[in-house]
């Protein structure tokens, strides 16, 4: 099966673009409105492609992480113009998801489906720091801090999962082997 087909052997439109166009239509309530253009637009499918390209990749995947934080942080400053809405922005990025997951069921089996949408979400979780990160850019830019913020939202990404907060037992305040 090759990328522009689904299961049943049906042509696709390039996946990014039917991603895109998926989600804006779910995002508005008026027929006939087109995909943004523009910035705007721009930095919606830099934001979707980050965030496909990381939903592919290992944790351990650093430059693929950045990228996707980078893009995010400017969906997130675009947003700013309008004043970051948390509650919004948590809304459009769930019509996102909704968006991506109807893509990924029509490409594949449901076990792999879940597999990359599971993959995904990791990448939303990453998006939306970057993206309200973003929103506050010149505040953080102000106090020196906005290299480091985004730096750190990678860098807490691409580590691997330590329920204990610790990097050993030894660093684990819980743990009794001092």
């Amino acid at each position: 099966m090759t990328p522009e087909e689904n299961r049943t052997g049906e042509t696709q439109r390039e996946p990014l673009t039917s991603i895109v166009d998926d989600w804006r239509q779910r995002l508005r309530s008026a027929d006939g409105d087109e995909r943004r253009t523009g910035e705007r637009g721009k930095r919606e499918q830099d934001l979707v492609r980050a965030l496909l390209r990381a939903s592919d990749v290992s944790a351990e995947e650093e430059t693929v992480l950045h990228a996707l934080a980078v893009a995010a942080a400017a969906y997130g400053e675009e947003k700013h113009r309008e004043r970051l809405d948390p509650s919004i922005l948590c809304w459009e990025l769930a019509e996102l998801r909704n968006a991506v997951w109807d893509h990924f069921k029509q490409l594949d089996t449901a076990r792999n489906a879940t597999e990359h949408i599971l993959r995904f979400d990791r990448a939303l979780s990453i998006a939306v720091r970057a993206t309200i990160s973003g929103g506050v850019r010149c505040e953080l830019e102000k106090r020196g801090q906005w290299p480091a913020a985004l730096q750190s939202i990678v860098h807490e990404a691409s580590k691997p999962n330590d329920p204990s907060g610790g990097d050993s037992p030894a660093g684990d305040p819980r743990s009794t082997d001092h």
